[in-house]
């Protein structure tokens, strides 16, 4: 796709969205983007483009951004000339799964060892003193009676 051909100011693929989809949604131009740099990247290896849904696209293109090094392995699962619909879905979910291997490697922190935000504080009612606990994804009311 050589859009400068058309427009010599036309440096990059989003301007490109930009200008052929102008009275497309802002969400609907944002996919379409994803989806240029899922095919930018692949190279020309992705036969089947109308076959990926668009959640396994954005998720692809969302994992080449947080690990840069993966593109390769991406160009490599997508290599080989006669593959199915289904074959090239296994291969980017094969990417997918494999790309989260080249992270690097830190200290593992369990989830029981992150910090939990937790505040507490105590309410004075007729009923008498209430003890009001908020963490995430909870809420707890205490009271001295049942």
């Amino acid at each position: 796709m050589n859009y400068q051909m058309q427009d010599p100011n036309i440096e990059s693929y989003d301007q490109a969205v930009e200008l052929l989809y102008a009275s497309a949604s802002r969400q609907k131009r944002s996919y379409i983007k994803h989806f240029v740099r899922l095919l930018a990247e692949a190279g020309g290896r992705l036969r089947h483009v109308a076959a990926v849904p668009r959640a396994l696209g954005l998720s692809v293109v969302r994992k080449m951004e947080e690990i840069p090094q993966s593109k390769a392995l991406l160009r490599g699962v997508l290599k080989g000339e006669a593959r199915a619909e289904e074959d090239e879905l296994a291969a980017l979910k094969r990417y997918l799964d494999g790309a989260g291997s080249l992270r690097r490697r830190g200290p593992v922190v369990s989830p029981a060892a992150a910090r939990k935000a937790k505040t507490t504080f105590r309410l004075a009612r007729p009923e008498g003193e209430a003890k009001c606990t908020v963490s995430d994804g909870r809420v707890e009311l205490k009271l001295a009676r049942d």
